[in-house]
């Protein structure tokens, strides 16, 4: 699916402002839940952002022998 800028902005704010519905270009969406709506906004960021590698560090700690 192919996301918009504007979709993604609609989306942010609503998620700001707590609502459950997003409404953008005559449409409106409506979600069951703020994770749902997280989850949507994640997929948007990785395709209009790109997907951001998350690093993981470990340490490792060796005996001086």
């Amino acid at each position: 699916m192919k996301f918009t800028e504007e979709q993604y902005v609609a989306l942010k704010e609503a998620i700001a402002s707590g609502e459950l519905s997003v409404q953008y270009n005559g449409r409106r969406i409506q979600y069951r839940s703020l994770a749902e709506m997280l989850q949507a906004k994640s997929l948007m960021e990785d395709e209009l952002f790109g997907k951001s590698k998350r690093r993981r560090h470990r340490a490792i700690f060796k005996k001086g022998l």
